[in-house]
């Protein structure tokens, strides 16, 4: 009945279709394996040069050991759990846990070490050939082994998914070497940028354009900076800015809360070969030459009224209820930058720090409010520090209080100023 059958595939006890087991419905060249070896007819193995391309990989990367037959056996090894680090797995409280990525990348060398020297056996195959007498030669017996492993389906499978296991582990690996060194990119972008800031490179800006770290809300004083910009000049001569956040921009996400942060976005998008990057780094390097002077301390100390230990639990707050990725990325950056700001302030002393009298009232905005601390008559103005305030008859800056009074021109009189969580309150127009 088999010899007689025009189909191909058939087994030779397959009833061909008789009784109710349709075992000669079934195409039995997809169950068993080809008689006839590769060496013998390449053709009937139209897999057979990518299984061939398995066998040298595995061979080359020390998967068989060979028998004194000639033949050869292949360990499974034990199951090795994979993970997929991200960088946020790292990330605790806005802080880069640079130990805990160490500590798993050793794991994970060792797990490697010990896969290739000496790894934990579940199972064997053996493929075993009789290869004795004078016609063993070791090209004979490379074809028999190779023969053997293209005949042979669920050891291809096997060492196919030891070989994959293999490629995950060095996956994993090279991921947390990717995620160090982007931590390390990161830390010096994000230096450079406080840097490029803190000393007045990159400007920043209310929305008439003026320079403000921070601006009056109508009952608190609070930062509202609308634009971070960088003045160059071009090679043929042209006056350029480059807008690194715009209030208001569809292309920038954070613009508008977070406007430093969605600044230094596009900052580390620029290319390190792009003018606008090249300029600020130059104009950054030929800065700092001088040491500190009168003066470098009056961005940082507004800045860092605004970002401080308070201001970071208030922002933990504030993003309870983000994603992990935005939740991680803001904390991380906002963390850095008031770490930036600490180590800013570190090279002026504690009196040079808070020294304002290096800025004239004439290159404030015009908008100001008139206070009063019982003795002198004192000047706020709303493009500077907040807590600074202007005596115009002995020419220099004084610290505001909570307990002055502020002048309310519309209803023509006093209102004492309160310190309303680190902010001083008050409501000049109601």
């Amino acid at each position: 009945m088999y010899d007689k059958a025009d189909r191909t595939g058939l087994h030779l006890y397959a009833r061909t279709g008789r009784g109710t087991d349709h075992s000669g419905d079934v195409d039995w060249r997809s169950f068993l394996p080809e008689p006839v070896p590769y060496s013998c007819n390449p053709e009937f193995y139209p897999d057979g040069k990518d299984i061939l391309a398995l066998y040298t990989r595995a061979e080359e990367s020390g998967l068989f050991s060979a028998l004194e037959n000639g033949g050869y056996q292949f360990h499974i090894t034990a199951p090795l759990p994979l993970p997929a680090y991200r960088v946020y797995d790292f990330i605790e409280d806005g802080v880069f846990q640079k130990q805990a990525l160490e500590q798993c990348h050793d794991a994970l060398c060792q797990a490697e070490q010990k896969l290739l020297t000496c790894p934990t056996i579940e199972r064997t195959y053996l493929l075993s050939l009789n290869a004795g007498g004078p016609c063993r030669t070791e090209a004979r017996i490379d074809r028999i082994r190779k023969d053997l492993f293209l005949s042979s389906p669920r050891i291809q499978q096997a060492v196919q998914a030891e070989l994959e296991k293999r490629d995950l582990l060095r996956q994993s690996i090279d991921s947390l070497n990717a995620i160090k060194e982007d931590c390390a990119q990161y830390e010096d972008d994000l230096i450079m940028f406080a840097d490029l800031l803190l000393y007045g490179i990159l400007s920043c800006t209310d929305a008439t354009g003026k320079p403000l770290y921070y601006a009056g809300s109508g009952i608190s004083v609070c930062p509202t900076i609308c634009g971070i910009s960088y003045a160059y000049i071009t090679q043929n001569g042209t006056n350029r800015r480059y807008v690194l956040s715009q209030k208001g921009r569809l292309d920038m996400k954070y613009a508008d809360r977070y406007p430093i942060y969605q600044a230094f976005l596009t900052y580390r998008a620029l290319s390190l070969e792009s003018q606008p990057r090249n300029g600020m780094e130059e104009a950054l390097r030929t800065r700092k030459i001088p040491l500190v002077r009168k003066g470098d301390n009056v961005i940082g100390c507004m800045l860092g009224r605004q970002w401080d230990e308070t201001s970071l639990a208030a922002l933990r707050q504030e993003l309870s209820d983000s994603t992990l990725e935005e939740r991680c990325d803001l904390l991380r950056f906002h963390s850095g930058l008031v770490a930036c700001i600490q180590d800013f302030r570190a090279k002026f002393r504690p009196e040079d720090w808070t020294d304002f009298s290096s800025v004239s009232p004439k290159f404030c905005q015009p908008k100001t409010w008139l206070l009063h601390d019982g003795t002198r008559y004192l000047y706020l103005y709303e493009g500077l520090d907040p807590r600074q305030g202007w005596d115009p008859e002995a020419g220099e800056w004084v610290p505001i209080a909570a307990g002055m009074y502020l002048w309310e021109p519309i209803q023509c009189c006093w209102h004492v100023l309160t310190d309303d969580k680190g902010y001083l309150s008050f409501s000049p127009f109601a």
